[in-house]
């Protein structure tokens, strides 16, 4: 999240640091935000609208921060057992779930490899992997 990013720079940098002006996107409050280089002003305005108190963005950030991390959850999970355009897949899935758009995805990755990403009733994202082994001998 930006604001991290932030908190982050100011540590690492306390002098030297340029104050830049950004906006909420929902209600539209101003807020000054400290870069050590320029920012575009949509990155102004959305580090502006994580820091925002209005209900809308408090709801927007909570729901950012929930995307990215189930997007760390599919890359721990799953990156080391499928391909790249397969993972990117069930991020692309998580933002359209997080976005009401979709209500969930299931991918079948073949050799008895699963992923399913969800909304749960609570609103935060499931992002569950099934694998099946089958082992049979014969005696």
């Amino acid at each position: 999240m930006l604001r991290n990013e932030l908190e982050e720079i100011k540590r690492e940098h306390p002098d030297g640091l340029e104050i830049q002006t950004g906006s909420c996107r929902f209600c539209g409050q101003m807020a000054q935000i400290e870069t050590l280089l320029p920012w575009p002003q949509e990155k102004l305005d959305e580090a502006a609208t994580e820091m925002c108190k209005c209900d809308a963005a408090q709801n927007y950030t909570s729901r950012k921060k929930r995307m990215e991390k189930a997007k760390r959850t599919i890359e721990r999970q799953f990156g080391k057992y499928l391909p790249e355009t397969a993972v990117e897949l069930l991020k692309t899935a998580v933002e359209l779930i997080g976005e009401d758009q979709i209500d969930s995805l299931t991918l079948d990755a073949g050799n008895g490899l699963k992923g399913k990403i969800s909304m749960t009733s609570k609103g935060n994202i499931k992002v569950e992997k099934t694998e099946t082994r089958r082992e049979t001998q014969e005696a």
